[in-house]
């Protein structure tokens, strides 16, 4: 039987997909028509990624790949790259997947991004908890001027003193406010309620 003129193998990594060749040669990588340096950027943790199937397997310098990938970033991109060079040298020879099991090259790395979730802002960071909404600029009378919101039921005269910096002639026509919580998914929404004179 003759002997295969190429040895091939599909990696994978996140949401990118590699599919990868092995010629005989002298240890020339290019990756969607372009050298690593190239396509990865002159980042020297790229080139030792792709080139640990070989050092685990003692191969390094004689074969030439050629890869096709898409999907993803740069970094799930190489590592799909380095995956599909492990299983196209288990495709040249099965004797190499002590070494390549061992090294932990033909193992599939099943971490994903986790999916966001509803009420949050990705998949486990939360809105900052907000205890007052002060947006509204007002303060109470008899209580420090903060600028926070009041409790519930709490009212606001028309004899406000004037010495106060936030006594406005606006101000001066609210007679009454309540706060009320309302609660939409993980979060509380401050509404407002107003009776103007």
């Amino acid at each position: 039987m003759a002997e295969k003129t190429y040895y091939q193998g599909t990696g994978r990594r996140k949401t990118a997909v590699a599919r990868v060749r092995l010629y005989r040669g002298n240890g020339e990588i290019v990756v969607n028509g372009k050298s690593v340096s190239a396509y990865f950027g002159h980042r020297a943790l790229f080139v030792s990624e792709l080139a640990r199937p070989f050092e685990a397997t003692g191969q390094v310098g004689s074969f030439n790949v050629m890869a096709k990938v898409f999907g993803g970033g740069v970094s799930g991109q190489c590592s799909a790259v380095r995956h599909g060079i492990a299983r196209a040298l288990l495709d040249l020879d099965l004797a190499m997947r002590p070494a390549l099991k061992s090294a932990g090259l033909l193992t599939r790395d099943p971490r994903m991004k986790e999916r966001k979730k509803v009420g949050l802002k990705r998949a486990r960071k939360r809105p900052q908890y907000t205890k007052r909404y002060s947006r509204f600029g007002l303060c109470i009378h008899q209580t420090p001027c903060r600028g926070m919101m009041p409790d519930k039921g709490s009212v606001i005269s028309k004899e406000h003193p004037s010495s106060c910096p936030s006594a406005t002639k606006r101000m001066k026509k609210i007679t009454l406010m309540r706060c009320i919580n309302v609660r939409i998914g993980f979060q509380f929404i401050s509404m407002v309620s107003f009776t103007v004179l």
